[in-house]
């Protein structure tokens, strides 16, 4: 062999040492499909789910949340809580790290609070540690940041002082917004920190190596993470902007995938097994500013004189006919379900004989001798359903009510401006909290564009807050669910349960039922 093509050789050698060295394509690649690009990787600030699910494998806040709902320390290796339940006191791990190596400090969690607290850019997650000592003051500007009740001890020890005891906080904690920040990192960013992968500085399971929006996004093993909890998986790779990601599921290049119901049938058994998450209420929502369906007696005989044995036969496999707000897969702090606490029973039951006379009630209120004709905007999917309950109604209440078929997207859109009057569309709550979906129907909320106003109901979901056992917000809550139910600003009409479909040889898997959130910790290829 000639001398040259010895040193290439050994050249060849060496790159491919090299490169399986720092490669994670020894070990196993995960492989999924997400909807969109990613534009905000800043835990105090990222609302998007997928944003939410990947900061949820790169960090690691004080606790840690399961997917079914139990809790327990991450960053964090003990806590107390003091007796009135005001002082919670975490000690931090010696061996926690950020990705660089460095530790971990009590002064990077109460640096994350600062800037979630900031006067001049508050992060829209404030609002749910409200019970933090003079977090109303410091969010007005009344108080310096220093007043904030979330104080260092050291290097190792976090405090939080809160006004009122929050039977919810640890729950809250484990969430992204609660996650740390490196203040060196964050400095350095120059204002560019989350937006690009090198100023993304975390210190949980998995790091980002590659963020392309035109391509796809890596999360690789961070080796600094403490060694008996090391993530399994070398690589995460999420793919943006591929065709058809059930196809791609199919033909073997992604390891898991979320999959519409009527595309079940595509897959058969032997390729996967599916996990079922029933999280999504549909119904009909109001706008309340309207002269016409801020009658709540009008939208009451609408909610009366429904019988849902009548168009439940029509629905698709995946939606069950449902008469309460509040999905099944909602739990109360602690992991029980809301729903088995609360029961399943509207207070508006079907009775089309009072429907009948609310609605002519309603008619004279509103100085009417017949029902003016209406449109039900709803999403294409949905005709088979909508039909028969709008027949319902021209039989029983002489109703003159058209549908308009619209793409889902407008129906969003119309959600968010306010520009509908009656229209069918989906409430996924973000969280497993029963209060995170009734809150965007409070007179303040940003989410309310509908003119929903109603004190009782205000005061329900502040009592529920300010609770001190799980048993009494669960009370609230079902006031609150209650109030809403009765006055007919919402009427539901079914569950949607979605799927994700997973490969057989993938185990280890966490699929949450919220945020679309998904823990690719401990997954393994069989």
């Amino acid at each position: 062999m000639k001398k040259s093509n010895i040193i290439i050789l050994l050249c060849a050698m060496i790159s491919a040492w090299a490169f399986s060295a720092c490669s994670p394509s020894a070990g196993d690649v995960i492989r999924m499909d997400i909807a969109s690009p990613v534009h905000n990787l800043d835990p105090q600030f990222a609302t998007d789910p997928t944003a939410r699910m990947i900061l949820a494998n790169i960090f690691e806040g004080l606790m840690v949340m399961s997917a079914d709902g139990t809790l327990r320390p991450g960053a964090a290796r003990e806590y107390t809580i003091s007796p009135d339940g005001l002082v919670y006191v975490f000690t931090l791990r010696e061996d926690a790290r950020w990705q660089d190596g460095t530790p971990v400090t009590a002064q990077d969690f109460v640096f994350a609070f600062e800037r979630m607290f900031s006067p001049d850019t508050p992060s829209p997650f404030a609002r749910e540690f409200s019970s933090i000592s003079n977090a109303g003051q410091v969010l007005q500007g009344y108080e310096p940041i220093q007043a904030l009740g979330v104080d260092a001890v050291g290097p190792l020890t976090v405090i939080f002082t809160l006004e009122r005891p929050d039977q919810g906080f640890l729950n809250r904690l484990a969430g992204t917004p609660a996650l740390p920040s490196n203040r060196q990192a964050f400095e350095q960013s120059m204002g560019r920190y989350g937006l690009e992968a090198r100023y993304v500085h975390s210190n949980g399971p998995f790091m980002l190596s590659r963020w392309d929006n035109s391509r796809f996004i890596h999360m690789d093993r961070n080796e600094y993470f403490r060694e008996e909890e090391r993530a399994k998986p070398d690589r995460v790779i999420l793919y943006i902007g591929r065709q058809d990601p059930v196809r791609q599921f199919l033909d073997g290049r992604s390891d898991l995938v979320r999959i519409p119901s009527e595309r079940l049938g595509e897959i058969g058994g032997r390729q996967a097994r599916f996990i079922p998450v029933e999280r999504t209420v549909w119904g009909l929502i109001f706008n309340q500013n309207s002269s016409l369906w801020g009658n709540p007696l009008l939208r009451q005989s609408l909610a009366l004189a429904l019988e849902e044995n009548l168009y439940a036969g029509s629905l698709p496999p995946n939606f069950t006919a449902s008469s309460v707000f509040i999905p099944p897969a909602t739990l109360l702090p602690g992991g029980q379900s809301f729903r088995s606490l609360a029961g399943e029973t509207s207070p508006l039951a079907w009775n089309p004989q009072q429907g009948r006379h609310l609605f002519g009630r309603a008619l004279e209120i509103l100085g009417y001798d017949s029902f003016p004709e209406s449109t039900i905007y709803i999403p294409e999917g949905h005709i088979a359903h909508m039909q028969l309950i709008e027949n319902i109604w021209r039989r029983e209440l002489d109703t003159d009510i058209s549908i308009e078929l619209v793409e889902f997207e407008e129906i969003s859109e119309r959600l968010r401006t306010g520009n509908f009057g009656v229209m069918l569309a989906p409430f996924s709550p973000a969280t497993e909290n029963p209060g995170e979906l009734l809150r965007r129907f409070h007179s303040s909320s940003a989410h309310n564009n509908f003119g929903h106003n109603n004190p009782r109901f205000d005061h329900a979901l502040e009592g529920a807050v300010w609770a001190e056992r799980t048993e009494q917000a669960a009370g609230f809550y079902k006031t609150a669910e209650s109030i809403l139910l009765e006055s007919a600003a919402f009427i539901p009409l079914f569950f949607e349960t979605s799927y994700y479909a997973i490969n057989t040889n993938l185990t280890g898997v966490e699929i949450f039922p919220f945020e679309g959130r998904i823990i690719f910790q401990n997954a393994s290829k069989g």
